[in-house]
């Protein structure tokens, strides 16, 4: 019975004396339980099931436990009570138990040995297992639910070596695993798993492993075919391109010497390549114009189908009274009577005389889009330094103080060789003069400046 107290209109509702406000139930959905590896024994399944069975076919089942019901649960399967299975429902909680996973027992391995302590291991426990002489296993086994992973074992040691090849067992994964000598391969399989207790390794075998013949594989070949020798290849390149004189053969699984096509003209300023063929590689003589002679190198070679032409560079030869100097890619021409002093570390030029006079150094370039010379100066007495010939139309210096000193950098215009310097003084030193790779945007530079 309740009572209803109205005071100016407004009512409320009393409960009856020693009366309680309703409890609210507990819900809890399937889902949430298998998360904690718990389920509803059966009677309590379809007591407090909501729905019908039907729908739980199709959707997670929920259930609704009355407030100060009692109820009981059970573990998912590989998973043990760590207490009591009952639980309840107040103040619209609902109190649970706890599963946790299953220890692992001792496991009998044949031929082999877990190590453990005691006769049950818990959940994660991960030990080391040991096999007889002549046998192998995996590395290290875990336990995980009640379970051994992965399953232990001990498998008899296939033999070391096969015809033109080894044989190793992985035991991070219990696999035998085949690897063939150099021009040699897996004629079928390359690994095998243990299976009743040993490796199925009766497929292992090596195989002679073919030359690949495609002159599509090869940068401007144009054909691989026959040679006239027993055994031989013949290699013909595409028009424009030159190869080695010589045969070629299959070793191991590999063309030797390996198919290589060299351009047969290699460009060089103010002189010519004469390129030869022989039977074991392709090179280029270095010829230079009148008056001039090789900076560097006089002959190259041909690598993989290129040439280094930045090896090869034709400067004015010295005169009778002068002498010529190289240090580090830098050479410097100087009449005799100079005094030139080296630190190659720094790649320093130190360059005196008695009185007034000119010289002339030149520095390597590569074949960079963008590129810079650099240097540091210090001059005594007046000094002057302008190019030879163009590319550094920003490079102007000169000082009549009787010592200056600086850096520069000067940008250089188009796709020079080498670039050639004049250097009027009586006391001047360059250091660290070099070519490299520059970025003019950030040095806020255009090709006609220089930042000194």
């Amino acid at each position: 019975m309740h009572l209803v107290l109205c005071v100016l209109g407004a009512c409320l509702a009393l409960l009856p004396w020693g009366g309680h406000a309703a409890e609210e139930a507990c819900r809890v959905k399937e889902s949430q339980l298998k998360s904690l590896h718990l389920e509803l024994e059966a009677e309590f399944k379809s007591r407090y099931r909501t729905g019908s069975r039907f729908v739980s076919f199709f959707s997670d089942t929920e259930y609704a436990v009355p407030a100060g019901s009692a109820l009981r649960f059970a573990c998912l399967k590989k998973f043990v009570p760590a207490g009591p299975l009952d639980g309840s429902c107040q103040g619209g909680k609902l109190s649970m138990p706890v599963c946790e996973p299953e220890s692992c027992r001792r496991l009998v391995v044949t031929h082999g040995e877990i190590a453990m302590a005691g006769d049950t291991v818990r959940h994660n426990f991960s030990s080391s297992l040991t096999c007889a002489v002549g046998y192998e296993g995996y590395n290290r086994v875990t336990c995980h639910a009640g379970v051994w992973e992965p399953t232990p074992m001990c498998c008899s040691r296939p033999p070391s070596t096969v015809a033109h090849g080894r044989v190793a067992v992985d035991r991070d994964r219990l696999v035998a695993l085949l690897t063939c000598d150099e021009g040699f391969e897996p004629a079928k399989a390359a690994q095998a798993a243990c299976r009743s207790g040993a490796f199925d390794v009766k497929a292992f075998a090596c195989k002679e492993r073919k030359c690949d013949t495609d002159p599509k594989s090869y940068l401007h070949v144009s054909s691989i075919s026959k040679g006239s020798e027993p055994g031989s290849l013949s290699v013909s390149c595409k028009k424009g391109f030159v190869t080695i004189a010589g045969p070629t053969r299959c070793e191991r699984g590999r063309l030797v010497p390996e198919p290589s096509c060299c351009p047969d003209a290699v460009p060089v300023a103010r002189g010519s390549v004469r390129v030869r063929s022989s039977t074991a590689s392709v090179s280029g003589d270095l010829s230079c114009d009148p008056g001039l002679e090789p900076r560097r190198a006089a002959s190259i070679t041909c690598s993989r189908g290129l040439w280094d032409a930045d090896k090869l560079a034709c400067e004015r030869a010295p005169a009778t009274n002068e002498v010529k100097s190289c240090m580090e890619g830098v050479c410097v021409i100087r009449p005799k009577e100079t005094n030139l002093r080296t630190v190659e570390t720094q790649k320093l030029l130190h360059l005196t005389s008695a009185r007034p006079i000119s010289a002339r150094v030149t520095l390597a370039t590569t074949r960079h889009r963008s590129k810079c010379l650099f240097f540091s100066y210090v001059g005594r007495r007046p000094w002057a330094i302008k190019p030879v010939g163009g590319g550094l139309p920003g490079l102007q210096m000169e000082s009549r103080a009787s010592i200056s000193y600086g850096s520069a950098v000067i940008p250089i215009v188009g796709d020079m060789t080498e670039v050639e310097l004049e250097l009027t003084f009586t006391d001047l030193a360059l250091e660290d003069a070099h070519v490299d790779v520059c970025d003019l945007a950030e040095l806020g530079l255009t090709p006609a400046q220089s930042k000194g």
